[in-house]
């Protein structure tokens, strides 16, 4: 699907218009309510009769979807649908899963982990698997399970032939298939799996961490601009992924004053997604982060991420990806993130941030600023700083240097856009996340 995506963006006219939509902004909460209702009604007629082999590699993703819209939600009618669905999703993969395949690969036993965490999250346990897990990822070897060895070595791009595949070139030549993982999806693989082995309680090898993991962000920067898809879409899914598992997947709002590039990463790249892209899937994303940092629905730029998925939203209740993907049911994941957008506001409110982790996001911070510093004084020499290295924190006033620009992504980064809001100031009453098995709040999982 991102494959497609990057196709559709890197040869849509939206990249180079400039002309701002025009749009009347003026929906309630009831339409929002509505709205939602809708979407779940028709995803769940989609899905309801659709056997596990079908929707393999959506699973996963649509319960954690479910159940973060069953978190979020006042209506009830709205938390026991969303439930429901999960719950039913959850059964066909315990089912469709009854043990471990015998030559289980090490993406494939990430995705196991996954989708059991995921399962448990709706009330779906499975015993059986979970003791196997756990008997074979303390003897795996951790380089292939995460792709890295976090304590060791860095996030890397990973090039691996697919055993037993071929493909055909336009000459009629055949070739192994390989498969290209990007160091940004190599590092949000193992912050995921990380995440999950805590809240479950499984020991990785060699002890490796979510702690071990989350340094490695400073790997993936600097953060480019829109006009390198093929770098842009790999960064926001990590993003994406840090979000969530420093927030436990949308239960706390998230102090964006620890992740300042980040947020002003996702800020801009909503503004484009909405005023020059126009793509569903996108905005979806992109609005649901906006509101873990903690912005609401009295913000100008929420208000228009809001009315242009409500505008979008076809009559059966689902969003177009308006892309020819291959998978039938992909349809029904952009529909469930615009749904988890639209709902996308943290339930549970301020969580209490795990020092360990506050400590490390201050150092990553510290860090990007001393770089920053450094590329403006002098252009085009290497920073003395190497990436994994923290220096000593920079005195500064306000999280910043003293009467200095916030740092540029990039030479090619967003910039300003018409109609990009203003920064804003800390939402009232931020305070930091939940880190559940990490210390924090407690695992999901249970």
């Amino acid at each position: 699907m991102r494959a497609s995506l990057i196709v559709f963006l890197v040869f849509s006219p939206f990249i180079a218009s400039q002309s701002t939509p025009v749009w009347e902004i003026n929906y309630t909460r009831e339409e929002l309510d509505d709205s939602i209702s809708a979407a779940i009604d028709a995803v769940t007629t989609a899905l309801k009769d659709v056997e596990y082999s079908s929707l393999k590699g959506l699973v996963k993703e649509q319960i954690i979807h479910l159940w973060r819209v069953a978190q979020s939600s006042e209506e009830d009618s709205i938390k026991t649908k969303a439930l429901d669905l999960a719950h039913s999703l959850a059964l066909k993969w315990k089912t469709s899963n009854p043990h471990i395949p015998s030559q289980v690969t090490p993406s494939q036993l990430g995705d196991l982990l996954c989708e059991l965490w995921a399962s448990r999250l709706v009330g779906v346990n499975h015993a059986t698997l979970e003791s196997d897990l756990r008997s074979l990822v303390r003897s795996s070897n951790i380089t292939q399970l995460l792709g890295f060895d976090p304590i060791a070595s860095h996030p890397r791009d990973i090039t691996e032939t697919i055993p037993d595949s071929v493909q055909i070139d336009s000459q009629g030549r055949s070739s192994p298939k390989v498969r290209f993982t990007s160091k940004w999806k190599t590092f949000a693989n193992a912050l995921m799996i990380t995440f999950v082995c805590e809240h479950l309680h499984i020991h990785l090898p060699g002890n490796v961490t979510f702690l071990n993991v989350l340094p490695h962000l400073d790997d993936l920067k600097p953060y480019v601009g829109v006009v390198r898809f093929h770098h842009f879409l790999p960064q926001l899914e990590a993003i994406e992924l840090i979000i969530y598992t420093l927030n436990e997947f949308g239960l706390y709002r998230l102090d964006y004053n620890l992740m300042p590039e980040e947020y002003s990463f996702v800020q801009n790249a909503l503004v484009v997604a909405v005023e020059h892209l126009q793509n569903p899937e996108l905005v979806s994303e992109l609005l649901d982060v906006l509101l873990l940092f903690g912005h609401t629905h009295d913000d100008v730029l929420v208000k228009k991420a809001t009315d242009f998925l409500l505008n979008t939203q076809a009559e059966d209740g689902t969003w177009d990806t308006l892309l020819p993907l291959s998978h039938p049911f992909a349809y029904t994941a952009t529909t469930m993130k615009a749904i988890v957008g639209l709902r996308g506001r943290p339930s549970h409110g301020d969580g209490t941030i795990d020092s360990n982790v506050k400590s490390l996001l201050e150092e990553l911070k510290s860090n990007a600023t001393v770089k920053s510093m450094h590329n403006r004084m002098h252009p085009g020499q290497p920073s003395p700083f190497p990436s994994g290295a923290f220096p000593p924190p920079f005195p500064s006033q306000g999280g910043g240097l003293p009467g200095m620009p916030p740092p540029p992504f990039s030479d090619d980064s967003f910039g300003s856009f018409p109609g990009s809001p203003p920064p804003f100031g800390p939402p009232p009453g931020m305070g930091g996340m939940g880190m559940g098995g990490m210390g924090g709040m407690g695992g999901m999982g249970g």
